[in-house]
């Protein structure tokens, strides 16, 4: 879809993303981006006109850049977390926060499992084991440890959903249980 370049809507991209996302934003708004330099002067003649904010979730964007952003409706965070965001702030002044809220849980419980077993199996120091000891003339010896038995466990998180493991506890031998602090 092309947009005529008269009636794109101005945009602030806070940090740099991946060329894929930049390249369509491009396609579709005008970016000011504010990590470069050389747009600060551009960048002050459209504060006025930006409607939207790109940030990630480690940059977020300050309560000043809010205030000097009079049409501002969205703040889109690429990436994970809003703590650099004052949501009361934006809320007050009917600034959408747009997230990804769970798209990562998944993936961040299944790691905390791999971890797990890792801490229990010593599996990261049996690979590094076979690869030093592998090889013509050399004997291997297991650094895995042995089954540990373990009767039960929980985890704690700040996430909306602390471990999404939860529902699969089949696989285990043992329950697994949340706890939110």
């Amino acid at each position: 879809m092309k947009v005529v370049a008269d009636m794109k809507p101005d945009i602030l991209l806070v940090e740099p993303m991946m060329t894929v996302f930049e390249d369509r934003l491009d396609e579709l708004y005008t970016v000011h981006r504010l990590f470069d330099p050389s747009q600060a002067q551009s960048i002050e003649a459209a504060l006025p006109k930006i409607r939207a904010v790109v940030t990630g979730g480690g940059t977020g964007l300050s309560n000043e850049w809010m205030e000097k952003l009079p049409a501002l409706g969205v703040i889109a965070v690429n990436g994970v977390g809003t703590d650099r965001i004052d949501l009361k702030f934006a809320r007050e002044r009917n600034i959408d926060v747009a997230i990804t809220a769970g798209v990562l849980t998944d993936d961040v419980a299944d790691l905390g499992i791999a971890l797990l077993l890792d801490l229990l199996r010593q599996v990261a120091k049996g690979d590094a084991s076979c690869a030093q000891e592998s090889g013509p003339g050399k004997h291997f010896r297991s650094a895995l440890r042995p089954k540990e038995s373990v009767s039960a466990f929980s985890v704690s998180g700040r996430s909306a959903r602390p471990l999404v493991a939860a529902p699969k506890p089949s696989a285990w031998i043992f329950p697994i249980g949340t706890v939110r602090p």
